[in-house]
């Protein structure tokens, strides 16, 4: 199921005002000796219509998410409703109180974008693009929809202009203004946004060419003259996605808020009838509060959780992690190794410099192998590289007392896109590839498909290539041995989607691009092309994420961090790592080509991270162990220059052991300053 997020500043800052609203109308009391439910003002009303539906009586109180997980974890209530996970402090609190609980989905709470109906807008947006219309940057500047429409070759000059934008959002202390504010990025939105009621936004919209409106999924889906977009979040890399509960749940389709309700194991039989809806059909109840009921599946995790079936009653949410980039850091990370990832990982930690002028980062990338030895040498804190490690390497590793972690980061992949009417060109082996692409031996470039070994026709090669020095390049002809230079004859236009559709207008034609790139064409609605399959010899392989995650296809090349043990101890080196890795990043990591790491792995990502400091810390602090007072008594009797050797070694043993001291109060600073919300 979902990780989904855990709740940020702006949504909070929205809940907050609407939990002032409902504390003064909503405060529902029931029988004295009914469990007691206490939690988020945006939830609680859901559930006791469901209660209702039930006939279970409940001791309802709004008291907020945080006041109500403090309560819940004390052992003052039964039951607490939460539009976000529960905290790994509040866990903390819970498990030092004795209260284990289950968790259940309740609903969903999810938001939708809708165009006029007949408006011949994309059927789909990513989230960067409705980023960027609702964003409080595109007042003045995002005015129409010239950037999001399909890109046509043969367009002439007299093309329909593109329609204007205009834009319609929820009005202000209603639970989809907080979910739109969350989404978008800046403070607030657009400053020409018409803020209204839903249904004048489906009014509005419906009859308005170029509109664009957000309401909810359950007002969208009954009203009448609009259609729902679509929504693809380039940093999941699964595509585009109706707004549905199963997409919402597997986080597929992100605009929204889980309802969960937390429950005390000791109250679950007390609530058993409330609680058994939760395991059934509840969309009338759903709807009619214009929330999304829960998918089949999520019904059925229910079922197991509450029968004592799974061995974790947390099925729906991560667990967060303590770990925190401290306030101040200073010093300097050496990274070392291969060009592959180079790009993100220097983007990513320029962030990072950026916020925290006293550490920096001194790069020398100079090939897999030079960067291995710099790392078994002790020259660098960690490496890019393309490769494992050889036996060899590992040796001289191990001989320094080195231990390298490795940490994946995806693969890149190029992929090569033809002429749909080309059959000829639905699959190539990769000598194929190589001559149509690399200058060969003398000198010379091909121009005619037929000069290709094999049965291939008297067509023109047209080739449509990224600018130089595109990093896909390279994968096209490296099976070749010398790799030779790339051809400089190629029709070269930057715009993968202006590529794309010069393909599909010119037979022979063929391009290349990114895993990511062509995703956006796909998007982008692109016809007339056809993804091509490459043989290296062990028969076609088309690219897909799953051949390009395991290497089957041919033109791939991994990315990933080797990380000396030593390092992972040191608080510099967490962070730049904790950075590469955290949901800030996401987008810019997709964006970067590498293919296999999404927006849902990185909570698990990060919690393997955070294990592997405190491994590498203990193993940091270990050596103050063989120096105790017992252990240097009983040296005593060895000879004065072995009792100046034991000197040292005590020495720099007792300066590990305050490095270690100082990691140990870095951490409880940290877990200190982890933000907690209140709604």
């Amino acid at each position: 199921m979902a990780r989904w997020p855990q709740s940020a500043r702006q949504i909070m800052a929205i809940i907050c005002v609407v939990i002032l609203a409902l504390l003064t109308t909503f405060t529902l009391t029931a029988q004295d000796d009914a469990q007691r439910l206490v939690g988020s003002g945006i939830a609680l009303p859901l559930l006791e219509d469901l209660a209702t539906a039930a006939e279970q009586s409940l001791n309802v109180e709004v008291t907020g998410t945080d006041a109500g997980f403090q309560q819940f974890c004390a052992g003052e209530a039964s039951m607490v409703a939460s539009i976000r996970a529960i905290n790994s402090m509040e866990d903390t609190l819970c498990a030092e109180n004795g209260i284990s609980y289950i968790e259940l989905l309740v609903a969903n709470d999810v938001a939708a974008a809708i165009v006029k109906e007949d408006d011949a807008m994309p059927t789909c947006l990513t989230t960067a693009e409705l980023d960027i219309m609702l964003a409080p940057s595109a007042t003045g500047s995002v005015m129409d929809w010239s950037t999001f429409v399909e890109v046509n070759a043969d367009a002439s000059e007299e093309a329909t202009p593109a329609p204007e934008l205009s834009v319609y959002l929820p009005e202000m202390m209603t639970r989809q203004y907080a979910i739109a504010d969350a989404f978008v990025s800046g403070d607030g939105f657009r400053a020409d946004a018409t803020l209204t009621s839903e249904d004048e936004i489906v009014a509005a919209v419906s009859e308005t060419t170029g509109a664009l409106g957000l309401v909810s999924l359950p007002v969208a889906q009954a009203a009448e003259g609009v259609r729902v977009l679509q929504l693809n979040d380039l940093t999941a890399g699964t595509g585009c996605y109706t707004p549905t509960a199963e997409a919402f749940e597997a986080s597929n389709y992100t605009l929204g808020t889980p309802v969960l309700l937390y429950v005390e194991a000791s109250a679950q039989d007390a609530s058993e009838g409330f609680l058994t809806t939760l395991t059934a059909d509840n969309e009338t109840v759903a709807t009619s509060d214009e929330f999304v009921a829960i998918s089949e599946n999520a019904m059925a995790i229910n079922a197991s959780v509450l029968a004592g079936e799974t061995t974790d009653g947390r099925q729906f949410t991560t667990a967060e992690t303590t770990f925190a980039i401290p306030a101040a850091l200073s010093g300097e990370i050496a990274v070392g190794g291969t060009g592959v990832g180079y790009d993100y990982v220097n983007n990513a930690l320029s962030q990072l410099t950026a916020a925290q002028p006293e550490l920096s980062v001194q790069y020398q990338i100079e090939g897999n192998d030079a960067g291995v030895r710099r790392l078994c040498n002790g020259e660098v804190d960690f490496i890019l590289a393309s490769v494992g490690l050889t036996d060899e390497q590992a040796a001289a590793c191990d001989a320094n007392e080195i231990v390298p972690v490795t940490i994946p980061m995806g693969t890149r992949a190029a992929v090569l896109v033809s002429n749909a009417n080309d059959d000829f060109a639905a699959c190539l082996t990769t000598e194929d590839i190589t001559t149509l692409w690399s200058v060969n031996a003398e000198g010379e470039n091909i121009s005619n498909w037929s000069t290709l070994p094999g049965d291939f026709p008297d067509q023109d090669v047209t080739l449509f290539a990224p600018s130089l020095g595109n990093v896909y390049g390279d994968l096209l002809v490296e099976s070749a041995q010398p790799i030779p230079p790339l051809r400089d004859d190629a029709n070269v236009f930057a715009d993968t989607l202006y590529r794309a559709a010069a393909t599909a207008n010119v037979e022979g034609g063929i391009t290349y691009m990114g895993w990511t790139d062509y995703q956006r064409v796909v998007n982008n609605g692109q016809t007339g092309i056809q993804l091509v399959a490459v043989d290296a010899g062990s028969g076609c392989v088309t690219p897909s994420e799953a051949t390009i995650e395991d290497s089957s296809y041919p033109l791939t090349e991994s990315a990933q961090l080797i990380v000396a043990q030593s390092s992972l101890a040191n608080v510099n080196v967490q962070s730049a790592i904790w950075t590469l890795f955290d949901d800030a990043n996401a987008a810019m990591l997709q964006g970067s080509g590498l293919v296999g790491i999404n927006l849902n792995q990185l909570p698990s990502i990060r919690q393997d991270l955070e294990r592997q400091f405190v491994e590498a810390s203990e193993m940091a602090a270990a050596p103050a162990t063989d120096t105790s007072d017992e252990a240097v008594s009983d040296e005593t009797d060895e000879a004065s220059t072995e009792e100046g050797a034991t000197d040292d070694e005590q020495s720099s043993d007792e300066e590990s052991s305050d490095d270690a001291e100082a990691n140990t109060a870095d951490d409880a600073t940290t877990e200190e300053a982890t933000e907690t919300s209140s709604e």
